[in-house]
C-alpha cells in the first residue's frame, strides 16, 4: 500500500518543477546526459507513482536551457535527499539500483553545484508537531524519525536509537511523562532512557499510527487498520460501527483512521478515510457523512473552537476514481457550513486544522496557503523565505507552543510563523530569530 505521507508530499514538491540539460536551447542532442540517461531513469521510477495516466504531468522532466535550472535548486535538492535516503520511490513501487540512484543524484549535485546549505532543514517532510510538559518541541518526520528541540539544541531519535520506525506520524505524552511515537511500523514508548515497541504481536497493526490521550488517561491509536486502545500492557482492536451504506470512494485506504480528537464535553471523534466521522459519547456512536453536510467522506482533521463548534478538514477521493471534493466544514451541533467563497477552502484537500489558545482556527489549504480564522474573517498567509519548498503549501502539521510561537510542518520542512510569513527552520539556526520577509 502506497503510503500517502510519501506520495502526497513528494508530489507537491516536484509537480511543476522543470529540468534542463545544457546551455544550448536544443537540449535534445544525443550527447545531453539528461536526455540520454537521467530523464529515462526519472521517467521509469517516477511516472508510475506521479503520472500513471499521462507523462505530461511530469513536466519537471522537460529539458530546457541550462539557465533555467537554478530557479528550482530547492526542488532538486529535495529529489537528491529522497533518492539518497531511499524514501523515493515508495517501497511498494519498483526501485532503482544503487548505481542508478548514484547516477541521478550525482548529475543533479554537479549540475547545480549543490552545497550543504541546500540541505539545511530539519527534515524534508514534517508531518507531526508536539510540545511536551517540559517545553521540549517534538517534530515527526517522514524519514528521519523524531526531532527534539529543547530550546538549545536539536537531537534526533530514529531506528538507530531504538524507535520502531523512522516515519513518525503521531506523538503523545502519557500521564507518567512517557513519550509515545506512532509510525508506519507500529508504536514506541520512550521513558527518557529506552524504547518499548508495540506492533502486531502487541495487538497493534497498520501504518500511519496517530494517538489520542483522553481525559481519563486512556491511550487511543488510529492506523490504516482501524482504532485501537491500550490497556497498559498491549493494544486491542476497538470495534467501530459498520457503514450503513456502501461507501467506496476514499483517499488512501477505506477505513483508515486519519485523526482522533476529544472535545470539551468529553466526546471522542474519529475521522476516517471513506467513512466520514464518528462521535462517541462513551455509550453510543453518531455517524456523519456527506449526506449530513460533510464535503467528503474522507475526514483528515477535527478540532473545536471556543464556541464549541466542531470543524472538519476533508480530502478529495483518489479511489476508485478521482473526485474533486474535500474542504473545510463547521458544525454547530445542528447545521453544517461550508465555505465555497473562500479560495482553497472548498473542493480542496485540508490535511491540518489547529485551534490556538486564543480560540483562532488555523487551516492548511493545500496549494493556497494557511488561513487564520478569528471568528469573523479568514486571513490568508502565503509568503515564505523558501518558496520552492512551500509553494504548493502542503501543510502537514501545526503547533502553538507555550510562548505563543506558531510552528508549521510542511511538505518541504519545518517553518516558523513570524506574524507575517513563514521562515524555514534549519538544523543550525533560525529557531527564534525574527525575520520579516
Amino acid at each position: 500500500m502506497l503510503k500517502l505521507v510519501f506520495f502526497f508530499m513528494f508530489s507537491l514538491l516536484v509537480a511543476n518543477a522543470k529540468c534542463c540539460g545544457q546551455d544550448s536551447n536544443d537540449a535534445s542532442k544525443s550527447s545531453d546526459p539528461f536526455r540520454k540517461t537521467i530523464r529515462p531513469l526519472l521517467e521509469r521510477y517516477c511516472a508510475e507513482c506521479h503520472a500513471p495516466g499521462d507523462m505530461k504531468d511530469l513536466d519537471f522532466l522537460a529539458a530546457e536551457k541550462r539557465s533555467d535550472i537554478d530557479k528550482f535548486r530547492d526542488i532538486y535538492a529535495s529529489v537528491v535527499e529522497q533518492m539518497e535516503n531511499q524514501a523515493m520511490p515508495p517501497k511498494d513501487f519498483k526501485q532503482p539500483t544503487d548505481n542508478e540512484r548514484r547516477l541521478v543524484t550525482k548529475w543533479i549535485k554537479e549540475t547545480l553545484e549543490l552545497n550543504p546549505a541546500d540541505f539545511d532543514r530539519i527534515s524534508a517532510y514534517v508531518v507531526e508537531a508536539f510540545e511536551d510538559k517540559k517545553g521540549n518541541l517534538w517534530f515527526g518526520t517522514a524519514s528521519d524519525g523524531a526531532a527534539r528541540y529543547d530550546g538549545k539544541s536539536l537531537t534526533y531519535m530514529s531506528t538507530k536509537e531504538g524507535l520502531i520506525g523512522d516515519t513518525v506520524t503521531g506523538i503523545a505524552e502519557d500521564k507518567e511523562g512517557n513519550m509515545w511515537f506512532g509510525t508506519h511500523s507500529g508504536a514506541s514508548k520512550y521513558d527518557g532512557k529506552s524504547f518499548t515497541n508495540f506492533s502486531i504481536s502487541e495487538g497493534l497493526s497498520g501504518a500511519g499510527c496517530n494517538f489520542l490521550l483522553d481525559r481519563k488517561g486512556i491511550i487511543w491509536a488510529g492506523t490504516d487498520d482501524g482504532v485501537f486502545r491500550f490497556d497498559g500492557l498491549a493494544f486491542s482492536k476497538y470495534a467501530m460501527p459498520a457503514p450503513t451504506e456502501k461507501m467506496l470512494s476514499h483517499k488512501v485506504k477505506n477505513g483508515k483512521v486519519w485523526c482522533l480528537f476529544e472535545d470539551k464535553a468529553g466526546n471522542i471523534w474519529f475521522g476516517l478515510d471513506g467513512r466520514g466521522a464518528f462521535k462517541f459519547d462513551g455509550v453510543s456512536f453518531t455517524h456523519f457523512t456527506k449526506k449530513d453536510g460533510l464535503s467528503s467522506n474522507n475526514v483528515s482533521s477535527i478540532v473545536e473552537d471556543n464556541r464549541r463548534n466542531i470543524w472538519f478538514g476533508c480530502l478529495s477521493s483518489d479511489h476508485p476514481e478521482y473526485v474533486n471534493e474535500g474542504g473545510l466544514i463547521r458544525y454547530d451541533g445542528a447545521n453544517f457550513t461550508q465555505f465555497p467563497e473562500v479560495k482553497g477552502l472548498a473542493a480542496n484537500d485540508i490535511y491540518s486544522l489547529y485551534t490556538t489558545k486564543a480560540g483562532e482556527i488555523w487551516i492548511g489549504a493545500t496549494g493556497v496557503g494557511a488561513y487564520r480564522y478569528d471568528g469573523k474573517v479568514f486571513t490568508l498567509f502565503d509568503k515564505t523565505d523558501r518558496k520552492f519548498w512551500t509553494r504548493h503549501f502542503g501543510v502537514q502539521s501545526i503547533l502553538e507552543d507555550r510562548k505563543g510561537t506558531m510552528w508549521f510542518g510542511f511538505s518541504g520542512g519545518l517553518f516558523r510563523f513570524n506574524g507575517i510569513s513563514f521562515v524555514n527552520v534549519t538544523k543550525n539556526g533560525h529557531w527564534q530569530k525574527e525575520r520579516d520577509l
